[in-house]
C-alpha cells in the first residue's frame, strides 16, 4: 500500500480505511504516518462528501474515516461537519438497531444477498457504536 502512495494519490472509501487501519497501528513509524498523511490530505478533501444530502449514498463520508476524536483526520474534516455527521448517523438508525447499508448485490444473489446483508449491518452497528462511543456519545 505505502508504495502506491504517491504525490497524486486518488482514494476511495475502503483505501482511506485502510490508511486509518495502517496510521492508528501501535508500532507504525511516526514520520512515515506524517507522511502518509501529507499525501492523502489534498485527495480527502477534494473527495469527503460535506454535504448532508448526500451522506446516505456510497460516498467518502466523515464518519467512514473516523474512529476516534485522536484521528488525524479529524483536524482535516472539522469538528462542525464531523459533528454533523455523528448526528445524522445517530439520527438514520434503523428500529432494528441497525444503519441502513448504502450497496446491495442483491439483483446479482438475492438469497446470498439477504444472508450478507444481515452480517454486514452487523458490522457496520459495531463500528457505528464504536465510534459513537469514543466520541462520548453513548454510555458504557
Amino acid at each position: 500500500m505505502i508504495s502506491k502512495i504517491g504525490t497524486n494519490y486518488k482514494g476511495g472509501i475502503f483505501e482511506f480505511r485502510s490508511v486509518q487501519f495502517l496510521i492508528n497501528s501501535k508500532n507504525f513509524d511516526k514520520d512515515l504516518k506524517e507522511q502518509v498523511i501529507r499525501t492523502i490530505t489534498p485527495s480527502l478533501k477534494e473527495n469527503l462528501v460535506t454535504e448532508s444530502s448526500k451522506w446516505n449514498g456510497f460516498n467518502l463520508n466523515p464518519t467512514n474515516i473516523i474512529n476516534s476524536p485522536s484521528s488525524p483526520f479529524v483536524e482535516i474534516i472539522g469538528t462542525e461537519i464531523l459533528q454533523q455527521n455523528l448526528l445524522y448517523d445517530i439520527n438514520n438508525q434503523l428500529e432494528d438497531g441497525s444503519w441502513p447499508l448504502n450497496w446491495s448485490w442483491e439483483d446479482i444473489d438475492p438469497i446470498g444477498w439477504k444472508i450478507a446483508e444481515r452480517e454486514w449491518k452487523g458490522h457496520m452497528t459495531i463500528l457505528k457504536l464504536k465510534l459513537f462511543k469514543e466520541f462520548n456519545l453513548i454510555e458504557n
